[in-house]
């Protein structure tokens, strides 16, 4: 299974001290393979500097040292949004997939298309939603 994650995901282990990759693995196993996007890293990388809080500019920094500490696959989109290409890959997708995202506007773009979600629980765990995924 792969786990597509969308930017404000990448900023839980900074704002919720929650091991994103562990809970990964507990929800879904050990062959679990996380991938982000380049529009993603655009995204984090724009925080770094612009999110209103030294807090937020923190986990953001954090996020992007995991995915490079973790050697999360990046899948390389040329231009637009994070939420765009994950929505396009979720469509294309042969393989089953997960989207981990806390965004209600995504959540209801992919509902249609069967793709399980990976919420924050209690600001401590995470859960799997719609397990009527691809």
């Amino acid at each position: 299974m792969q786990i597509a994650v969308d930017t404000n995901f990448w900023l839980i282990p900074g704002q919720f001290r929650v091991d994103i990759f562990a809970e990964f693995e507990r929800l879904c196993g050990a062959k679990t393979q996380v991938i982000a996007f380049s529009a993603t890293l655009d995204e984090l990388k724009k925080l770094t500097t612009t999110a209103k809080t030294i807090a937020q500019r923190q986990a953001a920094k954090l996020g992007l040292q995991l995915i490079k500490a973790k050697k999360v696959h990046i899948i390389s989109v040329e231009h637009g949004y994070a939420d765009d290409a994950i929505v396009t890959y979720a469509n294309k997708s042969q393989t089953p997939i997960a989207v981990a995202t806390q965004d209600i506007k995504l959540k209801s773009r992919l509902k249609p298309l069967g793709v399980a979600f990976i919420v924050l629980r209690a600001r401590s765990h995470l859960e799997i939603i719609n397990q009527s995924y691809k």
